[in-house]
Parts: C-alpha cells; sequence; structure tokens
C-alpha cells in the first residue's frame, strides 16, 4: 500500500505505513523505501540516515550491490545536509537536559555541528532550580545554523547537582 502510495506522489501518506511497517517486520528493503519517502518529503537527515543504516544492514547480510546503491544515495544528499550547532556554555551543570523536537540531545552532541532536517526546530533547555529556556531556528538545505543556549539556563549553581554538599 505504502508503495502505490508513493507512485502517487503521496508520500506523506507513504511515509508512516513505511514505518510501521518497519517497526513491526523489519526488512532492509522497507528502510530503503522508507529512506526513500522520506527524501521525497524534503526530510534531508531522516533519509540520509535511513540510506546509512541499509548501507549498514546490507553489508552484515551480504549484499554489496544494495549496499552500494545506499552509500551512493547518501553521498548525494551530503550537501544538502542542514547541520545545526545548538551551542552550550562551558561549565555546565550535568543535570541540564537539552531538547530538539522533543527529543534529548545528548552532551555528547552539544557544540557540534549535527545533521538535521531543513525546517523550524525547537530547542529547550532545562534544569532542577533553573528556569527553562526554549528557543527556535529553522534551517535550510546545505546551510549551517546555530542556536546558543543561555549562560542562566546552563551553568552550574550552589544545589544545582553534587556539587552542591560542598
Amino acid at each position: 500500500e505504502a508503495r502505490k502510495l508513493m507512485k502517487d506522489n503521496k508520500f506523506a501518506l507513504a511515509c508512516p505505513k513505511l514505518e510501521e511497517s518497519l517497526r513491526l517486520d523489519y526488512g532492509i528493503g522497507t528502510e530503503f523505501n522508507l529512506a526513500d519517502c522520506n527524501e521525497k518529503l524534503g526530510k534531508i537527515a531522516t533519509a540520509w540516515s535511513g540510506f546509512l543504516s541499509v548501507a549498514s544492514a546490507a553489508h552484515a547480510s551480504k549484499q554489496p550491490e544494495r549496499e552500494k546503491v545506499a552509500r551512493e544515495r547518501a553521498r548525494a544528499l551530503e550537501p544538502r545536509l542542514p547541520k545545526l550547532t545548538i551551542e552550550v556554555p562551558a561549565g555546565t551543570s550535568t543535570s541540564l537536559e537539552v531538547k530538539r523536537d522533543g527529543v534529548i540531545v545528548g552532551q555528547a552532541a552539544w557544540n557540534m555541528a549535527v545533521p538535521v532536517d531543513p525546517g523550524p526546530h525547537k530547542i529547550t533547555a532545562s534544569a532542577p532550580g533553573k528556569k527553562s529556556w526554549e528557543g527556535n531556528i529553522a534551517t535550510a538545505e546545505g546551510k549551517a545554523a546555530k542556536i546558543a543556549v543561555p549562560m542562566a539556563a546552563a551553568v552550574y549553581c550552589w544545589g544545582d547537582d553534587q556539587f552542591g554538599a560542598l
């Protein structure tokens, strides 16, 4: 059904069906079709990640032609990838939680340009005893963007974490 929807250029309807199919019964072909569908929807980073995942699965299952095609598709998307850096101040509390579009961004990804889908993104930061912060930023194909978490939302203060006992 999802492939028929894709043939009819109804990608917004096809992609969720492919996601559900993948969730119920993983298949490399389904994952490839989902990456293709996401690319058609303009979800460049999601598609890129999907093609890389397909390439890895194809490599593991000794399907060199499928791996090659998936890597080529991912490589073709790389110049179009928007990259977003969420700048978090040095000395940031270990209890700070940063989210992008409701998903936690691990500390390893702070202050790094990471691929994201083009469009608007909501960034939030919160920590116990701190005022929560929210910011919005839009990313565009092939462009880098930065958003900074304010110092007031991020840095250590007495009672903030394990250092509060000193």
